[in-house]
């Protein structure tokens, strides 16, 4: 395997570690804290309901990252 597949391969282990602690933390939180779960929307994401859409926000970063993949093994 080369250097930049074992790079990535790397990193994606890292971002799904790093997002199971993160989700698993915030979920034990909710649950110790009885907290109202549907809570009002706040203003800012009222304004740029894009924006603050993490979904959407990481199909464009899907996206770019492609794109900027296919260009570099395009032209190399």
């Amino acid at each position: 395997m080369s250097g930049w597949l074992i790079a990535l391969i790397v990193i994606c282990l890292v971002l799904i570690v790093w997002s199971l602690i993160s989700t698993s933390s915030i979920l034990k939180e909710k649950a110790s804290t009885n907290k109202e779960l549907d809570a009002d929307i706040p203003d800012e994401v009222k304004k740029r309901p894009y924006l603050f859409n993490p979904i959407l926000v990481v199909y464009v970063v899907f996206f770019v990252a492609l794109a900027a993949i296919t260009i570099f093994y395009v032209f190399r």
